[in-house]
């Protein structure tokens, strides 16, 4: 093999471990702002009938560029819990993007060691 092959066997083996590792994030990231992370501290969605939680979708937007939103014109209100609110459900609660956001280091270093 020459020096030119070695590298560019070396660069499809780190393309292959990036994808993965984006892929890993982009899960992790969709269930913290879900159903909660102990890794990112987000508590999840509150359930009530489970519409705001089915309403979080995810949608690759570019490459490398993954959005994960809700259209509940409500979502807001619960993430930043503007009215101070005392969630009925034993799940969940207020500022999991918030918090997603803050733990999101923490959250690919997570991932990063899971794949070795």
């Amino acid at each position: 093999m020459s020096f030119a092959s070695d590298v560019a066997a070396h660069q499809a083996r780190l393309r292959e471990r990036f994808a993965a590792l984006e892929m890993a994030v982009v899960d992790h990231v969709e269930m913290s702002i879900k159903v909660g992370s102990s890794v990112t501290g987000a508590p999840g969605q509150p359930v009530d009938t489970g519409a705001l939680l089915s309403s979080y979708q995810r949608e690759e937007v570019a490459p490398h560029v993954t959005e994960i939103a809700s259209t509940l014109v409500y979502a807001p209100v619960i993430e930043t819990n503007e009215r101070g609110a005392v969630f009925k459900s034993a799940v969940g609660g207020a500022h999991s993007i918030a918090m997603t956001r803050v733990g999101f280091p923490a959250l690919v270093d997570h991932e990063a060691e899971k794949l070795g």
